[in-house]
C-alpha cells in the first residue's frame, strides 16, 4: 500500500469532543506479512495545539499508536516530520483493509508517502554484528544540507544514493504544495549535487521565505529545509 502524489495530501480538521478521522484505503485489504515498518510524512500546517490533543495512528483490524504521546509527531514544528512505526505495534491477526488517523485539534495539516517496509529497506541499526562494507561505496542514503544557506540566488543540494535508484527530488512550500521537481528518474550510485535557482516549475522567482527539499529513492525518504532570500 502507498500513497505518493505530486503534491502531498491535505486534511483540513475542526476539533471536536469526540474528534475526527481520516482513512486511507487500498482497493483490497492486504496483508502486512513480511513488513516491518509503516512509514509516512506529516506536516502540522496550521494545526492548532492545544492541552487536550492527541493524534493516533492505526490499522484497519488491529491498534493504533498515539504518535504525540510517542514523541513521533510534533505538531509545534512547522515542518515535514517522518514517521516509522513498527508494525507490530498495530498487533494485526490477519488482512488490513487500511490505516486511519484520529486526533483531536483543529486546522489543516499534510500527509504524503504512505508505504510499508521491509527489513532490508529500513536504515541500518548499531548491532553486535559486525557488517562488511564494500570498499569505494556510500555506505548508506544520505540527503544533504543545501549550501549556502540561506542563499540568494542558487543554492546546491546534495545527495548521496548506496544503490542504483529510481529518485525523486522535489521543493515544497510550507503549506505542502509543490513549488519545483528538481530530478527525476534513475540516478547512479555515489554522490551526487543538483543547482537550483529558487524558481519555481514555471521559471517564476519565489518569495523569500522556508521551503522544504524532499528526496524519495525507491522506498526511502528524508526531507530537509531551507531558506531562501530574494
Amino acid at each position: 500500500m502507498v500513497y505518493a502524489g505530486s503534491a502531498a495530501c491535505s486534511f483540513q480538521v475542526k476539533e471536536s469532543f469526540s474528534g475526527w478521522r481520516a482513512s486511507f484505503q487500498p482497493e483490497e485489504p492486504f496483508s502486512a506479512f513480511g513488513y516491518e515498518t509503516l512509514h509516512l510524512a506529516i506536516h502540522p500546517g496550521d494545526a492548532a495545539a492545544s492541552d487536550r490533543q492527541w493524534l493516533q495512528l492505526g490499522a484497519e483490524g488491529g491498534g493504533s499508536i498515539n504518535l504525540l504521546s510517542e514523541g513521533l509527531v510534533d505538531l509545534t514544528r512547522q515542518e515535514w516530520q517522518m514517521v516509522e512505526v513498527p508494525v507490530e505495534a498495530f498487533a494485526l491477526e490477519g488482512p488490513a483493509s487500511g490505516f486511519y488517523l484520529l486526533g483531536k485539534f483543529g486546522g489543516t495539516f499534510y500527509v504524503d508517502d504512505i508505504y510499508l517496509a521491509t527489513g532490508t529497506q529500513r536504515p541500518s541499526i548499531p548491532t553486535a554484528v559486525v557488517e562488511e562494507q564494500v570498499a569505494g561505496l556510500p555506505e548508506g542514503f544520505v540527503l544533504r544540507q543545501n549550501y549556502p544557506n540561506p542563499f540568494n540566488g542558487e543554492t546546491v543540494i546534495g545527495f548521496v544514493l548506496p544503490t542504483r535508484e529510481e529518485v525523486e527530488l522535489t521543493v515544497f512550500d510550507l503549506v505542502g504544495q509543490r513549488v519545483t521537481t528538481l530530478v527525476w528518474g534513475t540516478w547512479e550510485v555515489g554522490e551526487h549535487e543538483v543547482r537550483w535557482d529558487g524558481r519555481d516549475e514555471y521559471g517564476r522567482k519565489l518569495a523569500s521565505g522556508v521551503y522544504l527539499y524532499l528526496l524519495r529513492a525507491g522506498s526511502r525518504i528524508e526531507g530537509r529545509k531551507l531558506l531562501l532570500l530574494e
